[in-house]
């Protein structure tokens, strides 16, 4: 099975896993460490890199920022769809189905880029940040969540690298 195929299956329950506990405790913690960082301007662009169903991208796009939504599950950007609709952010979302290994916008199109619990899904997450990079402004900010900072030493260390170790830390 494919990711973009898990995901397309999960797409419909997936949001029912953010009531948990444990998941309400990390969004309001993870939460605090994203909002600082939104844009001011009117004029700034956010990506929401493997966004899903627009968990955050709804949130952001409330306090006012333009967000762009890539993701490869068409199951996934449905749900995100709706819920945009739903809120009435149509004017504040974009929601495209792309490869975020390889987008296909200009360099240093954005003000800020959330990748969120996505990049433990990559055999190289350096192709991924790679891109993500190019695309980000120059004096923009990018924000990973840390639990992929340990994502990131686990592959690591499957992967028997450990000079790159400080690297991922």
């Amino acid at each position: 099975m494919t990711t973009e195929d898990y995901y397309d299956e999960k797409s419909t329950t997936y949001d029912a896993l953010f009531n948990m506990l444990y998941y309400r405790i990390y969004d309001t913690i993870t939460w605090k460490y994203i909002e600082p960082y939104l844009p001011k301007s009117p004029s700034a662009i956010v990506l929401d890199a493997a966004g899903g169903t627009g968990r955050w991208t709804i949130r952001m796009a409330q306090t006012g920022c333009k967000v762009v939504l890539i993701d490869n599950s068409e199951g996934m950007l449905k749900a995100a769809a709706e819920k945009t609709k739903t809120e009435g952010l149509q004017d504040r979302i974009t929601i495209r189905k792309v490869d975020i290994t390889k987008t296909d916008y200009p360099d240093e199109t954005f003000d800020l880029i959330l990748c969120e619990h996505a990049l433990f899904l990559f055999r190289n997450p350096t192709i991924l940040l790679k891109e993500l990079r190019r695309v980000l402004k120059r004096q923009a900010t990018d924000n990973l969540s840390t639990k992929q900072v340990l994502h990131v030493f686990v592959f690591n260390i499957r992967q028997a690298k450990p000079r790159q170790l400080g690297k991922s830390l």
